[in-house]
């Protein structure tokens, strides 16, 4: 089984959680075959080309507000109609194509409160810790909760969404994990992609956005899907796997990020 895995971040944009879309954040992706995900490329490609749509960002596509002013907005123009048909033929690609989606989510002013007062900078936002989260998830399912196991030298390459402030930390996460908790030795290679040269991030920008939202929204006590929504299309396969981190549960994440941070940091050492 030659899987790969896409995934991206939604959330991340403010350490403190207090900016709109921010009090949870979170790293999700789709995880399928090497030949399902080119049937993905061919299918996602004619509904964006047919659209005249050139690369699909959900939050772009989301922004009812400053989206119809700018007449460079891809969508400018279009009814609620057209872009609710649009969305509705780019979900089920994504879900009928892939195998599983998992994700990892944190209560962002927790992990603020949780920083140590010399990691509360930009660099340093949850996308770290939501990382970590992604792994402990996926090889969670990976060895308890595939419905046929992994031949034993099956690996999952992984692609995730070009973020050049974080990755040298997530390279130095990826490293940890692999070498302490990757004992089937799963993990494989790790690439950040620009969603523009590979459609399969677009995918992944897509669930985590929405993901976010729905976490978010059940958090507050709201209904996270509402009947007949194209939200309710996404999760109908029941293939989400999805953890969120608060209370006693984010120290041991947290001290694993630092840990890697530490690490980082005498590495760099030695080098000077």
């Amino acid at each position: 089984m030659n899987l790969i895995s896409f995934a991206d971040e939604s959330g991340t944009h403010d350490v403190t959680g207090r900016e709109p879309g921010s009090d949870v954040a979170g790293v999700v992706g789709y995880i399928s075959e090497k030949n399902a995900w080119e049937n993905f490329c061919g299918e996602w490609k004619e509904v964006l080309d047919r659209y005249g749509v050139k690369a699909f960002h959900m939050s772009e596509f989301s922004d009812e507000i400053n989206g119809p002013k700018d007449p460079e907005w891809p969508y400018h123009g279009w009814d609620r109609n057209k872009k609710d048909r649009f969305i509705r033929e780019l979900v089920p690609i994504a879900r009928d194509n892939t195998m599983f989606a998992v994700g990892g989510f944190v209560d962002v002013k927790a992990h603020y409160a949780a920083l140590p007062k010399w990691m509360r900078t930009d660099a340093d936002t949850p996308y770290h810790i939501c990382f970590q989260a992604f792994f402990d998830i996926l090889l969670d399912v990976v060895r308890n909760k595939l419905e046929r196991p992994l031949d034993p030298a099956d690996q999952i390459a992984f692609f995730f969404g070009q973020q050049q402030q974080y990755q040298p930390l997530a390279l130095q996460i990826f490293g940890q994990i692999k070498r302490l908790r990757d004992a089937e030795d799963r993990m494989g290679t790790i690439t950040f992609a620009s969603n523009i040269k590979r459609l399969e991030l677009q995918a992944a920008d897509l669930i985590a956005y929405r993901m976010r939202k729905l976490v978010s929204r059940t958090l507050a006590g709201k209904p996270a899907v509402s009947e007949g929504s194209w939200d309710e299309e996404l999760e109908s396969r029941h293939n989400l796997v999805i953890g969120y981190i608060t209370g006693d549960k984010l120290q041991p994440i947290m001290d694993q990020v630092i840990a890697a941070r530490m690490e980082m940091i005498a590495a760099n050492l030695k080098k000077i």
